[in-house]
């Protein structure tokens, strides 16, 4: 959905995936399927900057619920608050994931983000 919107990273991707295919596989017979398949496992974690980068905006965007923590020690001092030993506390990931502070424009698909 979000490549349909940037032909830039979309062709990035693509430029990408077919270079992978080209230095892992012989023929330029069957399915993309079959191809990236053939790809070794560090290929698919060492030689993808370029869809680890949309992976993560993806990510960034898409995750928009809640992160749920119980606090199994002591109780806990966070700004003031006293978290009880044994409750759960609720983060908003939109909150971080939408600051315009930590992410200038946060609603643009930006793979070019820096963590």
């Amino acid at each position: 959905m979000f490549l349909n919107g940037n032909a830039q990273w979309k062709a990035k991707a693509k430029t990408e995936v077919q270079s992978l295919i080209a230095k892992y596989t012989n023929s330029s017979q069957g399915s993309l399927a079959s191809h990236l398949s053939d790809l070794p496992p560090n290929a698919w974690e060492e030689e993808m900057p370029v869809m680890e980068a949309i992976i993560r905006e993806t990510i960034r965007i898409l995750l928009t619920g809640a992160a749920l923590r119980r606090n199994i020690k002591e109780d806990l001092n966070i700004d003031g608050k006293v978290v009880e030993r044994g409750a759960f506390m609720a983060y908003p990931l939109s909150t971080l994931h939408f600051d315009d502070l930590i992410y200038p424009d946060p609603f643009k698909f930006d793979p070019d983000r820096r963590d």
